[in-house]
């Protein structure tokens, strides 16, 4: 039982966000004010592409996902 409360918690939304925030560039998350985070976070965003992607769409570069491990 105890191990299956560790690995659902390690796979909640807390963990996990800390996780991605890590993995960001030191030039993404030491911005100075909000309005220059949310620029850098999307700039940075961009170079990912959507995958698989949506029938109907074109596939745009917005999926950090593959980059990923905690994602998949």
């Amino acid at each position: 039982m105890m191990k299956k409360r560790a690995n659902q918690f390690h796979s909640s939304f807390g963990p996990r966000a800390a996780h991605l925030w890590n993995r960001l560039p030191a030039a993404v998350n030491s911005c100075g004010s909000l309005g220059q985070f949310k620029s850098s976070l999307g700039n940075y965003l961009t170079g990912f592409y959507d995958r698989p992607p949506v029938r109907g769409y074109p596939s745009v570069p917005n999926d950090i996902s593959p980059q990923c491990a905690v994602c998949v």
